[in-house]
């Protein structure tokens, strides 16, 4: 048995969630009318440059595990004694009523232990039996080397699956190509990735302005690329950006702010056209108060995400939107993500928790809690005045360690009420971090182990 306890100095950060009932306001889609564009088809690897490749060809991650899945009816018989097993689970997203298919592997050495895993067993016809679906083997030439720069043990692409996907009652079933590549590291973590390997190109206008469009799916599969999450980059022609931004400029549901108005664009299941429309729904007002304190230098840009689409914060400015007290958002209810605050000498990130008691639940997989609720009949203020809360998200309640095992410590700063993330705290004079610390101690309560733990 162990304690440990945890001491904050110096933090004033808590959130306040008000509660407002009310309805999402439908969001417009291209079947609705707007202003059509076709897209043609392209490769994921000719779409990719330098400056982005990390990006569009990372692909979706999946962890590798040295222990098989309880629920598989039959692996193969496998040569190496260090196998790595898992599951890539598509079309998942929290909001977007995907089918979430869900296909387990396991990765096997064929010249035998250590000598590196170039063999995968993928249940493609996810009967959870994956001796009968065929071996894919090591790409001797890879279409790209796409391995990054740390600790690297060895990098090895498999050849491409097929995988079933659903369009929709229109289309029904259709295949979809993703090429496997699995990433080994110096300290033994493993894990599988999939690339889509077909991305959609063309160029659209935005209130007359025009733009080079790129749709695709490079960290989140879904098949279709309808989804709300589907990647959508946007680039002036001739900008060096080159598909390059922050997160919030990169995803088919979020509203566009261009020429004074914000815009909305859909795909088709396809890819083959995007749809552009003004948004033409209710407004209400997100703020950031003071909570009762002498405090006047306030201001909150990034971005707030609804179950359907995303809305920046902040005031618009040369296409990026600096921090502003206060913000017009389309109605709805929202979850912070990469949320940028100033609260007078204090600037801090929110994000939606994506953690649960000692685990890591990714953040695109966990159901969010939208509690922030805009309304167009009142403003929605955060003021910092709700008490926060310490979460550990490693390890988790109840640990049980064998002697000489390492324990790995992770805590979070967290609003309960409407599950945000207080991350990054900085205070403003002398640029310095605010790092509470975590001190470790036995069950007879002697300190055995301690130190600093920033939030984020």
């Amino acid at each position: 048995m162990r304690q440990v306890l945890l001491v904050v100095i110096g933090l004033l950060v808590v959130i306040l969630g008000e509660s407002i009932f009310g309805v999402l306001a439908p969001w417009p889609t291209g079947r609705a009318g707007g202003t059509v564009f076709k897209m043609h088809k392209v490769s994921a690897f000719r779409a990719s440059d330098s400056s982005r490749s990390m990006g569009l060809l990372t692909g979706q991650r999946t962890v590798c595990s040295r222990q098989g899945d309880p629920n598989v009816r039959a692996y193969p018989k496998l040569v190496s004694a260090d196998a790595f097993y898992g599951s890539a689970t598509f079309d998942r997203a929290y909001g977007w009523g995907g089918s979430g298919k869900t296909f387990h592997y396991v990765l096997d050495e064929s010249r035998g232990t250590g000598t590196g895993h170039d063999r995968l067993y993928f249940d493609a016809d996810r009967d959870l039996d994956l001796t009968n679906d065929g071996v894919l083997t090591a790409l001797d030439k890879p279409p790209a080397r796409n391995f990054p720069s740390w600790s690297v043990k060895y990098g090895v692409y498999f050849n491409d699956i097929w995988v079933d996907m659903d369009y929709g009652r229109e289309l029904g079933i259709r295949p979809f190509r993703v090429l496997p590549w699995f990433l080994h590291t110096e300290k033994g973590y493993a894990a599988l990735f999939f690339v889509a390997t077909e991305a959609w190109k063309g160029r659209i206008r935005i209130a007359g302005r025009p733009y080079e469009a790129l749709l695709a799916q490079p960290r989140l599969i879904s098949g279709r690329f309808d989804r709300p999450f589907t990647t959508l980059f946007l680039t002036p022609p001739g900008s060096s950006e080159r598909y390059v931004g922050f997160f919030g400029k990169d995803r088919l549901g979020w509203l566009r702010y261009v020429g004074g108005r914000h815009y909305c664009i859909s795909a088709s299941p396809e890819g083959d056209t995007l749809t552009i429309r003004p948004y033409r729904g209710d407004y209400g007002v997100f703020e950031i108060g003071a909570g009762g304190r002498d405090i006047t230098k306030l201001g909150a840009n990034g971005m707030l995400v609804s179950e359907t689409h995303g809305a920046a914060l902040g005031k618009p400015e040369d296409g990026r939107h600096r921090r502003a007290r206060r913000s017009l958002v389309p109605t709805g209810d929202y979850l912070p993500t990469l949320m940028s605050i100033e609260y007078g000498q204090l600037q801090a990130h929110l994000w939606h928790n994506y953690h649960a008691d000692g685990e890591y639940w990714g953040g695109l997989g966990l159901p969010g809690v939208y509690g922030i609720k805009i309304r167009k009949d009142r403003p929605y203020v955060l003021d910092f005045s709700n008490e926060p809360e310490v979460m550990f998200a490693s390890p988790a309640r109840n640990t049980q360690l064998r002697l000489g095992e390492e324990l790995n410590v992770k805590a979070i700063l967290f609003d309960p009420v409407v599950n945000i993330m207080i991350c990054n705290l900085t205070y403003f004079r002398g640029n310095r971090h605010l790092e509470p610390t975590a001190t470790i101690t036995d069950s007879d309560g002697k300190r055995v182990a301690g130190g600093t733990m920033p939030f984020g």
